[in-house]
């Protein structure tokens, strides 16, 4: 699966980069679900930056809007 992976804080969207990672497990009570498009908004870019409130342990993809079956 291909997948923007984020080892370390960029300045924007264009310092990503894709990567082919490992299709993950779902465990007990959650859903694979095969994503076909994610949205990349402002809560994206300064999540990406370090700039939001919350930071995520590295390494992380982000992308919380998604479209997918």
């Amino acid at each position: 699966m291909r997948a923007i992976v984020v080892k370390n804080w960029v300045k924007g969207p264009a310092d990503l980069e894709v990567k082919d990672i490992p299709v993950p497990t779902p465990r007990d009570h959650e859903l694979l679900v095969r994503v076909d498009s994610v949205g990349a908004n402002f809560f994206d870019i300064l999540l990406i930056q370090g700039k939001y409130q919350i930071k995520p342990p590295f390494p992380f993809t982000p992308g919380a809007e998604f479209s997918g079956t």
